[in-house]
């Protein structure tokens, strides 16, 4: 950590040096000015991309300071390695954080994005931030949409899930952990002026996919009504009662809103249960929820960001939630 500290004094001082020499060059010419190269513009899809990379690299930082320090309590030094771990990993399968002169000389005096922010170093703090920025950022993916909606959404759930878990450990009030965050904390770079334009040509394409619409829309709502019949086999119905009648007047609810959402219903059969197991019961659920993000519709995304962070908090209650990609499964 140290040597990455002195890393980046190391190559500042360059850029400085180097900036100063050009300021000087410039100077020394009558009616010149400096030729100073400007920072690349990120698109929509890239900038909700750089929030979550940088907000998972703040994490993981906090984190692992915070496990430093824990040495009174070897289960929360354990919990806050694993957060920091899950955080890397999550950072790693978003692609990282965006690097404009990735691979140009140091030393050249270039305009770089601004330093990553701080997350909280408190058990309070760290969990707010998880969980505010994680909604943060999904509201950015409902607003605007993106190619790599589930992707990026399931990466959101996990940060979700590794909050929630947070908070059991030390016994934290999520809701009031995020509310007594500074507004600042929770800032995105995707700005709505600047990609207004492209959002609203993106609206109008996204209406004209109606038929697109309408199948995605069917498919979540016949995948939601297949959960409802499973869930009468889960074994959640065993070991959780109370949460199994919950959940069920949830996927009820759920499916009536889509029905008034998509507008159309042409579903001929029930599809019949192919799970008892909770773990997977709820791994198609959350998967659902993801595939219905990717409408271009955004009335259903918005109405999945609600199922996915509900699904989450009941997966957390009656088991363990991966917490890097919930919900995403191989091939």
């Amino acid at each position: 950590m140290e040597k990455q500290r002195l890393l980046r004094l190391l190559v500042l001082g360059s850029l400085l040096l180097g900036g100063c020499a050009t300021f000087m060059h410039a100077e020394s010419m009558p009616g010149a000015t400096p030729n100073l190269p400007e920072l690349p513009k990120l698109n929509q899809e890239q900038s909700i991309r750089d929030d979550i990379a940088r907000s998972e690299e703040a994490i993981a930082l906090s984190a692992r300071d915070m496990a430093e320090i824990a040495t009174q309590c070897a289960d929360c030094a354990t919990m806050l390695s694993e957060v920091a771990d899950d955080a890397q990993t999550r950072l790693t399968v978003s692609g990282g954080m965006w690097e404009p002169w990735e691979g140009q000389q140091s030393g050249q005096f270039l305009p770089h994005p601004a330093d990553v922010g701080e997350a909280p170093t408190t058990p309070k703090g760290l969990v707010g931030y998880m969980m505010g920025s994680a909604v943060a950022q999904l509201n950015d993916i409902v607003t605007y949409g993106s190619p790599d909606a589930s992707t990026l959404s399931s990466l959101l759930a996990g940060r979700i899930a590794s909050a929630l878990t947070l908070a059991k450990l030390y016994d934290v009030d999520v809701n009031e952990a995020v509310e007594n965050l500074p507004k600042e904390a929770l800032a995105t770079s995707v700005s709505p002026t600047e990609i207004s334009q492209s959002g609203v040509e993106a609206n109008e394409m996204h209406r004209a996919q109606s038929d697109v619409e309408d199948s995605i829309g069917e498919k979540a709502l016949f995948e939601y009504d297949c959960l409802t019949t499973a869930l009468g086999r889960s074994s959640l119905v065993r070991q959780h009662s109370d949460i199994e009648t919950t959940l069920r007047m949830s996927l009820i609810e759920r499916s009536q809103k889509l029905v008034e959402a998509v507008q159309s219903d042409s579903r001929s059969i029930r599809c019949m249960p192919s799970t008892s197991d909770s773990g997977e019961f709820m791994t198609q659920l959350v998967g659902t929820d993801l595939t219905l993000i990717e409408s271009p519709d955004s009335r259903l995304r918005s109405l999945a960001r609600e199922f996915l962070i509900d699904d989450v908090r009941t997966w957390n209650r009656v088991g363990e939630v991966p917490k890097v990609t919930p919900g995403m499964t191989e091939g």
